[in-house]
């Protein structure tokens, strides 16, 4: 299960980096193209078990699932990427304890990422410190409808 929420945390991370090669369609393929780009989600429809910390300016919110695929059992999962203006171990000590009181198990814990886990459902968040406060990318997984 660890192994498992560390390849969802790069899979999160390495997504979140994605593009920048890319330029914008033109032309007649332009407004197709933008029709079936993934639009973000807002982030008050996340699970009751993902919090977004007070204070943070929030540039990515997204999230998607299985439904469609031959997976048996149908996972949700989202990435939110934000800054707030706290330190990076206050982040973390904020997120154990917003877990514990969601019933969630410690799973990875270091001086830069927390993890944690219950029945159906997972959340890992890595911090970075940035300017006077922290870039931080909070993925979180569910099986089953969110």
């Amino acid at each position: 299960m660890r192994i498992r929420l560390i390849i969802l945390g790069l899979a999160g991370t390495m997504l979140a980096g994605c593009g920048g090669g890319a330029s914008a369609p033109s032309g007649e393929g332009a407004a197709d193209a933008v029709a079936s780009a993934p639009a973000p989600v807002t982030c008050k429809s996340l699970p009751d078990f993902v919090a977004i910390a007070d204070g943070a300016t929030i540039s990515l919110c997204t999230q998607g699932d299985t439904s469609g695929t031959s997976s048996a059992t149908k996972r949700t999962s989202g990435t939110v990427i934000f800054t707030v203006p706290k330190a990076p171990d206050a982040v973390l000590a904020w997120y154990r304890d917003k877990a514990k009181q969601a019933g969630m198990a410690d799973g990875l814990v270091t001086s830069s990422s927390y993890s944690a886990r219950a029945a159906h459902r997972n959340v890992m968040v890595m911090v970075q410190a940035e300017g006077s406060g922290t870039q931080v990318t909070l993925n979180w997984g569910v099986d089953g409808a969110p």
